[in-house]
C-alpha cells in the first residue's frame, strides 16, 4: 500500500499487504521506494518460493477513512517500474 491506511484493508488468502508510504497522502509528491522481495517472502509468508511461473504486484494508495457517499479522485502516475535482480 502507497498511502491512505494503516491495516490491511480485507484477508485475502493468495497476497499480502506491504506498507511503504506515509499515513496521510501528499497531493503532488512522488511515493519513492524500493523493496527486497527475498526479505518480503520471509516475512510475509515464512518462505520464499523456489519456483514459480509468474508473480504479480499491485501499488495501491487507498483512503478508506471517509464516510460512505464521498467522492474521492486521483491521478496516479507510476514511473520506473522494475522488477529483478
Amino acid at each position: 500500500m502507497l498511502t491512505g491506511i494503516t491495516e490491511p484493508p480485507f484477508a485475502i488468502a493468495n497476497g499480502r499487504f506491504v506498507f511503504v508510504g506515509d499515513r496521510e497522502p501528499t497531493l503532488g509528491r512522488w511515493v519513492r521506494f524500493a523493496r527486497n522481495l527475498h526479505s518480503d517472502f520471509l516475512q510475509q509468508w515464512g518462505h520464499v518460493p523456489e519456483s514459480f511461473e509468474k508473480i504479480r504486484v499491485l501499488c495501491e494508495a487507498r483512503y478508506d477513512d471517509k464516510e460512505p457517499g464521498t467522492e474521492l479522485s486521483a491521478d496516479v502516475y507510476y514511473d520506473a517500474l522494475f522488477m529483478g535482480e
